[in-house]
């Protein structure tokens, strides 16, 4: 009953999409941004980095009180399903392509009945559906696969769609996300003609210099005499680095401009740090040449979670809670967990070294702040107040002159 359901859905979906004539297939730039990942390793680096790390911060299931809900909730079994792979698919999809489509896998009778697992599609084979009334809206999608033959229809509620803002003035391309990678197109063609240059005068530079003789009217057998001496010379392994003994006046013209003077190395450092700026993220984290030490590589690392990550995670958490959450048997809501984030967390000695800078304090406000648990005792809630201090007033003081009735105090001259 259920499948004859599902197939009614599926046929009443085709007639009520044939109706909207509004269809927003994938902009073509999405093959050339996959590709970018697959062979540009300037991109792989960075979208790799940054989803692994993104990958690595797990979701939790949180009451209405904050507090943590117990695994056997319906809610954090459906999150144990996220797997790390799934989480890195989720994420790559997102910095890569700009836009992370789940298919809503739920059970509709039984005592199971509701979400189960979500499916991560590939945003370059998904289609968006709008309404022709105004406000527009997404009313449904459609997934083609043109390898397999596979085209079905989706409807909204069993989607959960994430994508980047896109400012596009094209109101169909406005409802597709902006990739990063879309947005650096001309800087990785350069990225790719420095590489495809460079690679070419490697291997195949073809001649680089001219040797030539200034004694004017030399015999071609001469010179051809000297050119196999040349051969036999360069070839033998034992004279390698040193020089070779010609028996005329000879001189050297080069030809070419070598990658120094081409300075394809300092294009390439200025591209790749473009490169991270789009993605929200320092160079030196990928092993760059500046020089940084250690405080500045960790505060880069810091910078990465705050500018880059924890937003796409912010991204992934609203979009659960609005439209996982509801199907699922639970009263709780997804939250990230950033807690076991090192690099996030304050430093223990500048923090104590801060409340004994405080004129006063409260112990339980203090132990809290340092990760450990509040005390019970009544006064560790109460404002302690740290000795030696006076009022202001206090230091105003008329002091009496001095009697010297004996007359055995004169001061010095």
């Amino acid at each position: 009953m259920q499948t004859q359901l599902k197939a009614l859905q599926q046929s009443n979906l085709s007639n009520i999409f044939s109706n909207l004539v509004t269809q927003i297939f994938p902009h073509w730039q999405v093959f050339k941004e996959v590709a970018a990942y697959q062979t540009l390793d300037d991109i792989y680096s960075v979208v790799s980095r940054l989803a692994t790390e993104a990958a690595m911060i797990p979701f939790c299931g949180y009451d209405e009180k904050g507090g943590e809900l117990q695994p056997t909730d319906p809610l954090n079994k459906f999150l144990q399903t996220l797997t790390f792979q799934e989480k890195e698919k989720m994420y790559t999809f997102l910095w890569g392509l700009a836009e992370c489509f789940m298919y809503k896998e739920k059970l509709d009778y039984g005592p199971n009945a509701g979400l189960v697992r979500v499916h991560f599609l590939h945003p370059g084979r998904m289609v968006i559906v709008l309404s022709e009334s105004f406000p527009t809206k997404i009313v449904g999608f459609t997934y083609y696969d043109s390898v397999r033959g596979i085209r079905f229809n989706i409807e909204k509620e069993d989607m959960a769609y994430i994508s980047l803002f896109n400012p596009s003035l094209d109101s169909l391309e406005e409802w597709r996300g902006l990739s990063p990678v879309k947005v650096l197109s001309q800087r990785l063609t350069r990225v790719q003609s420095n590489m495809s240059l460079s690679t070419a005068q490697m291997q195949n530079g073809g001649i680089k210099k001219i040797v030539y003789s200034k004694i004017p009217g030399i015999e071609v057998g001469s010179w051809d005499q000297l050119k196999e001496q040349y051969g036999r010379f360069s070839n033998n392994p034992a004279n390698s680095g040193g020089p070779f003994f010609g028996g005329a006046d000879l001189g050297v013209l080069d030809i070419g401009s070598s990658l120094k003077d081409m300075d394809m190395i300092g294009i390439g450092n200025v591209d790749f740090k473009k490169i991270c700026n789009a993605f929200s993220v320092s160079d030196v984290l990928f092993n760059s040449d500046s020089t940084a030490k250690y405080d500045n590589a960790n505060s880069f690392e810091k910078s990465m979670y705050t500018a880059a990550v924890l937003p796409m995670c912010k991204r992934v958490e609203d979009c659960f809670n609005r439209d996982v959450v509801p199907d699922i048997k639970t009263k709780g809501t997804v939250r990230c967990v950033t807690k076991h984030i090192q690099v996030l967390q304050e430093n223990q000695k500048e923090k104590a070294e801060s409340w004994a800078a405080q004129p006063a304090i409260v112990i339980n406000e203090m132990r809290v702040s340092m990760g450990q648990d509040e005390l019970n005792d009544p006064m560790a809630d109460r404002l302690l107040v740290k000795t030696g201090y006076v009022l202001a007033d206090d230091l105003n003081i008329d002091v009496e002159p001095l009697s010297n009735e004996a007359d055995d105090y004169r001061a010095e001259n």
